[in-house]
């Protein structure tokens, strides 16, 4: 067991099917006041890539447990948050993660980036700064991202990609330059 004395019992016999894995975030990114989705999956290395571990069903999540780095922000303000989430992924993958934008209704047009990391092992990412020290421990599903060693699964979150329903011109876009007729 992790973190617990070993105790010598009678050897396994048989054929045991374990894998090396990971938890990843996929980055996100969109319109600026609205929530965003946020996939996670687990994989597992097959030998020449990672794949998503299908056989996977109870790998567990909360997004109450997390830190956040703002990357970058048009206005100073730090609202925006993973929205509180406990679940497990079904077949290796989960799709109820929510990014929240933080701003208020009404607000002017805000561009945020920033880098969410989920809590599943012993301790936080570093340099980060982050203060959360509860964790979902499954420390087998981190991975060396950053080449400082193994941390917390993290992704990007792009909040302002898009404004809306603004229509902008590009020199590629022949029909609407010069019109079939």
């Amino acid at each position: 067991r992790y973190n617990q004395s070993q105790v010598l019992t009678a050897p396994l016999n048989g054929w045991v099917d374990s894998r090396y894995g990971r938890m990843v975030l996929d980055d996100a990114s969109g319109v600026f006041d609205q929530q965003l989705t946020m996939p996670l999956k687990v994989e597992y290395w097959n030998g020449d890539q990672f794949t998503i571990n299908t056989d996977d069903s109870r790998s567990h999540f909360n997004s109450q447990w997390s830190c956040k780095q703002i990357i970058y922000t048009s206005k100073p303000h730090d609202k925006a948050s993973l929205s509180a989430t406990t679940n497990n992924v079904l077949q290796g993958k989960n799709y109820s993660l929510q990014v929240l934008p933080g701003v208020d209704e009404n607000e002017s047009y805000i561009k945020q980036q920033l880098r969410f990391w989920l809590r599943i092992a012993a301790h936080p990412a570093s340099n980060i700064g982050c203060t959360e020290n509860e964790n979902v421990n499954q420390p087998w599903l981190t991975f060396n991202w950053r080449g400082i060693g193994d941390e917390d699964p993290s992704g990007l979150v792009t909040f302002g990609n898009y404004r809306g329903n603004d229509r902008i011109i590009y020199r590629s876009e022949n029909a609407s330059i010069n019109p079939i007729e």
